[in-house]
């Protein structure tokens, strides 16, 4: 229906928007929920904070 009204550029754009499967839990399946490094314990206290952000000094 987008490609029809819009055309096919905006309805790529809307699918790339549209994610269906997040990719960090993606990235993530079959890992251990353990954060151990400090990226890990970074991502999921940004996934935690997601309403108010965290500083990056606080990350």
């Amino acid at each position: 229906m987008i490609v029809d009204h819009l055309g096919s550029a905006v309805a790529l754009d809307v699918d790339a928007m549209l994610l269906r499967d997040d990719p960090v839990a993606l990235h993530n399946r079959g890992r251990s929920h353990t954060a151990t490094s400090p990226v890990q314990k970074a991502i999921a206290a940004m996934q935690s904070n997601i309403e108010q952000p965290l500083s990056p000094s606080a990350l």
